[in-house]
């Protein structure tokens, strides 16, 4: 669950550079408090992953998706780790390459700024 959380923030970052919005987002968020660790007692125990293959081809599908965002040449230079970005995503219990092809096949610029309209209807990297 906990990855889940930081890719959906880490994407939500990358969307929001993307945009402009990126420091409106820190400025929001400047003085909320992070939440406090978990100790190894209170963690919980990990989920068992399915039989099935799960989330085996997350990984490459997202770092076809970074490849893609780190083309865009309206981001003037931005770029995204896919080391950061894609790492573990294959030992999610869950298979979400369609949402990383999604945001592939939709990362675009529209002129000199992001087309974010095409992503909006990926969704959420989410296991459910």
């Amino acid at each position: 669950m906990r990855l889940q959380r930081v890719a959906v923030v880490v994407v939500m970052m990358g969307s929001l550079a993307c945009s402009g919005l990126d420091e409106v987002f820190r400025e929001t968020m400047e003085g909320v408090p992070a939440p406090a660790p978990m100790s190894a007692d209170a963690a919980p125990a990990p989920a068992a992953a399915p039989a099935s293959s799960g989330g085996s081809g997350n990984a490459a599908a997202c770092q076809r998706y970074i490849e893609t965002y780190n083309a865009l040449t309206c981001l003037g230079g931005a770029k995204m780790d896919a080391a950061a970005m894609c790492t573990g995503q294959d030992a999610m219990p869950c298979d979400i390459s369609k949402y990383w092809n999604c945001m592939a096949e939709n990362t675009r610029c529209n002129g000199a700024m992001p087309d974010m309209a095409g992503v909006a209807g990926c969704g959420s990297p989410v296991c459910m």
